[in-house]
């Protein structure tokens, strides 16, 4: 069974947003109250549901296509009229599962994004608690490497190149953004 899309104007008499070309900051955040407007207001007349009011977007052109889920049984949708207001030509074949594989990929591909770390992040964590890797008696070496990981850093910044660093594996001074960074060089910079 196809899925029903529905024009915003069915739900909300006003216009979305303001002009982009006007004011593209106001633009974004208005954008971004509109639709947590939107999500209210659906929810308040189709029930609270992990997925009902969840925006999914395809790529269209050179933007998207937003709609946000109003139903997934019967699956309906209702579609954003934002950016270039662009639609996606295979949005009313879209199952409630495939809505739920689509909702949950994002949900991850968001919570891996927040364990990603800048630059400046991780050359700041490697300034305050790390040591550049030095030649050391193997004795020492084991020793250290008990509470200590290796990790290997391209700092792009001021041509510092690659290096190799010794960074304790629990320190009490780390803090939420520390441990974010540690677990973030464990994860990807292991040697």
């Amino acid at each position: 069974m196809s899925a029903t899309i529905y024009n915003i104007n069915e739900y909300l008499k006003t216009s979305p947003v303001p002009d982009i070309f006007q004011d593209g900051e106001k633009y974004q955040e208005l954008e971004k109250q509109w639709i947590e407007d939107l999500q209210d207001y659906i929810r308040e007349f189709n029930g609270v549901g992990q997925y009902i009011g969840r925006t999914i977007s395809f790529p269209v052109a050179d933007g998207e296509a937003i709609y946000m889920i109003k139903s997934l049984s019967p699956v309906e949708l209702i579609h954003l009229p934002l950016m270039d207001a662009y639609q996606f030509q295979y949005a009313h074949l879209m199952t409630a599962s495939e809505l739920k594989k689509q909702i949950d990929a994002n949900d991850k591909w968001d919570a891996f994004q927040k364990t990603q770390c800048t630059v400046g992040e991780v050359n700041e964590f490697l300034e305050e608690f790390a040591d550049e890797v030095y030649d050391m008696p193997d004795h020492a070496l084991e020793l250290l490497m008990d509470d200590h990981i290796c990790v290997k850093w391209y700092n792009p910044i001021g041509g510092v190149g690659e290096k190799e660093y010794f960074v304790p594996e629990n320190n009490s001074f780390y803090g939420e953004w520390g441990k974010k960074v540690y677990n973030y060089l464990e994860r990807s910079f292991l040697v």
